[in-house]
């Protein structure tokens, strides 16, 4: 990865699992001094890389279905409230007539999103039709970030 940006998601584009994520979260947390008491390190980090079978039955016992995706701006949200806060990518739509614009957009809830942007479509899962394609070829912005692209645009043009 030659850049990390406020989309990088630190698990899997970084690699950091296991004891890194725990060394990750603990130093943020002291640095900044944010409370972490709600925050769950196996629903952001897989264990630690290599197959130990002991540690992969509890990994595999104790997880959450499907990880939870931390990006950069997690960590700065995180730092100005001095708590961990949940976040979530929620596929969202902008249909323009003839078709639409398919975003992944980072926020604390759905509601938000709507408040904010009355005119997207938020959907609570993707539909059945949408492939890994379409997933990765669909935007992703951040809810919180000023350098939204995307959502910088449907403000200028009056679409919020």
């Amino acid at each position: 990865m030659d850049q990390v940006t406020i989309n990088t998601n630190i698990g899997g584009d970084l690699g950091v699992d296991g004891d890194d994520g725990v060394d990750l979260m603990e130093a943020f947390a002291e640095k900044y001094g944010v409370d972490i008491t709600g925050f769950e390190i196996s629903r952001y980090f897989d264990p630690e890389a290599g197959f130990n079978p002991i540690s992969w039955l509890w990994a595999l016992a104790t997880r959450m279905p499907g990880l939870k995706i931390m990006r950069p701006m997690d960590l700065v949200l995180a730092a100005e409230e001095k708590r961990w806060i949940e976040r979530t990518d929620f596929l969202t739509c902008y249909e323009y007539g003839t078709g639409g614009v398919w975003t992944y957009i980072r926020a604390r809830n759905a509601a938000e999103i709507v408040q904010r942007y009355p005119k997207l479509i938020v959907f609570d899962k993707e539909p059945e039709w949408f492939t890994r394609r379409n997933i990765a070829e669909a935007l992703k912005e951040d809810f919180e970030s000023s350098e939204n692209s995307f959502l910088a645009s449907l403000r200028e043009a009056g679409c919020n």
